[in-house]
């Protein structure tokens, strides 16, 4: 019986032992950040700058080193601090004059890991009028829950384009039909056909 007691008492311990183990493990493991490298011509006073719209989720620090006596090579690294999501803008130029710019969407796990997410794709519709003087428009959505829709307009020699984007909301199907100016005198329809979905992504119906 006593054997057996000290059996069971070491088991315990090896238990207790083991589990302090794991937890200590667990709490020593680093969580991943997201890097970012990228060059700039520092023979044209070019630089990349950034700034990050949810600092309470992700913060970064930057660090540059010179490759070459034209090349600057600049490093990023993104930090999580709280889970939550952020979008981090990263511009290249001067400080008078933008180049180009690049967007990167950030998530940040329960344990504070980065990972770059890929956005949904909205589905971009393009519809051109040679009007002049009148570019009204109206649409009907079969289902506003699933998508919904932003217009824009943008005008040419020969007149304009509707620009309509529509992004997903939820996994689903929706129709919408969208009455437009064609030309001065004439006005069209054209119904759409949308699916999404349940990554968000938006694609004509087959």
């Amino acid at each position: 019986m006593k054997k057996f007691s000290k059996i069971i008492s070491l088991f315990l311990v090896l238990a207790l032992c083991l589990s302090t183990f794991i937890v200590s493990a667990s709490a020593t493991t680093k969580a991943k950040n997201y890097t970012l490298n990228l060059n700039a011509n520092k023979s044209k006073g070019y630089s990349w700058t950034c700034t990050v719209n949810n600092k309470k989720s992700v913060n970064f620090t930057v660090k540059k080193k010179n490759v070459s006596k034209t090349t600057c090579k600049y490093t990023f690294t993104f930090i999580g601090k709280q889970k939550g999501s952020a979008i981090a803008t990263l511009k290249y130029g001067t400080k008078k004059k933008t180049i180009s710019q690049k967007t990167i969407n950030l998530t940040v796990d329960e344990n504070k890991n980065v990972t770059k997410t890929i956005p949904p794709k909205n589905y971009v519709l393009k519809l051109n009028t040679t009007s002049t003087t009148n570019y009204n428009y109206s649409y009907h959505s079969s289902d506003k829950s699933v998508a919904n829709i932003s217009a824009d307009l943008k005008f040419n020699n020969k007149g304009a384009t509707y620009i309509f984007t529509f992004k997903g909301l939820k996994k689903g199907k929706v129709t919408y039909t969208i009455k437009y100016q064609s030309s001065n005198k004439k006005s069209s329809t054209k119904v759409v056909k949308l699916n999404v979905d349940n990554k968000l992504n938006v694609t004509l119906a087959k």
